[in-house]
């Protein structure tokens, strides 16, 4: 493994002593589905997920997050399998913290392990995402999210592995 446990603790406790402004930090966990879609010479047309998603994000400014994830996805078509990785998003939201419908976009990216006995090779895989979506209340996320696996060309197979998702969920603040 080309990283340590000591440089990934090291990462995670520089993460926890970003400075906070405006409200606090969040937990969220949201799950759904996703669906394949062939974009971008993509493969998947006729995949199908169940996605379950645990976050935590920090205030870097009134409206900017950094958001880490840990993402579980288990496929159900056309073969059984799952992913199970890792990601670091900017979390962009509009408007003030208090409404009750606050919209947001995200992007980011990060690497996990893919074993799907798919068209894209198993292994050790990176992933690529972005999402638009609302919280409401405060306490609810929902969003639609484009997901894209893919191993860099590393090795062969490697035609992406292409998701829309739809995810709901609680978030917390403290």
């Amino acid at each position: 493994m080309p990283y340590s446990y000591s440089t990934c603790a090291a990462v995670l406790a520089g993460f926890l002593m970003l400075p906070t402004v405006g409200w606090t930090d969040e937990l969220s966990l949201t799950g759904g589905a996703g669906w394949g879609v062939g974009m971008f010479n993509g493969t998947g047309k006729d995949v199908q997920q169940e996605v379950i998603v645990a976050g935590y994000s920090r205030s870097l400014s009134n409206r900017l997050e950094l958001l880490a994830e840990v993402q579980a996805l288990i496929n159900h078509r056309p073969h059984s399998g799952q992913y199970l990785g890792g990601a670091l998003n900017f979390k962009y939201n509009f408007g003030s913290p208090n409404q009750t419908i606050r919209p947001y976009l995200l992007a980011g990216g990060g690497a996990g392990h893919l074993d799907a006995d798919l068209e894209q090779s198993d292994g050790f895989n990176f992933l690529l995402q972005a999402a638009i979506g609302v919280t409401i209340k405060q306490v609810l996320r929902v969003e639609v999210r484009y997901h894209h696996i893919s191993n860099a060309k590393t090795r062969a197979p490697n035609p992406g592995l292409n998701s829309i998702m739809i995810l709901v969920g609680p978030r917390w603040n403290f």
